[in-house]
């Protein structure tokens, strides 16, 4: 919410840190050879993705394209059987 509402302000890149950090972090963890169940656990972060994705849309960061290309790449992994 924060990054939408302040596309340009001062926590703009603190908040896009911690949002790679843990894209980074869940990119990994949806594989199932780390015991991964999208059954299970998709259903509960894919809308939570969608509403950062929709919270990143405004945001003028260098790091954008590659926050919004991890958060696509986790929610495809999702989409998978």
């Amino acid at each position: 919410l924060y990054l939408r509402l302040y596309p340009e302000g001062r926590h703009v890149d603190v908040a896009m840190r911690r949002i790679l950090e843990r894209a980074a972090w869940w990119k990994q963890r949806v594989e199932t050879r780390f015991g991964f169940d999208p059954a299970a656990e998709c259903k509960d972060i894919t809308p939570l993705l969608g509403t950062l994705r929709f919270g990143l849309g405004s945001a003028r960061h260098p790091d954008r394209a590659k926050a919004v290309g991890l958060i696509d790449e986790i929610r495809w992994r999702c989409q998978r059987p």
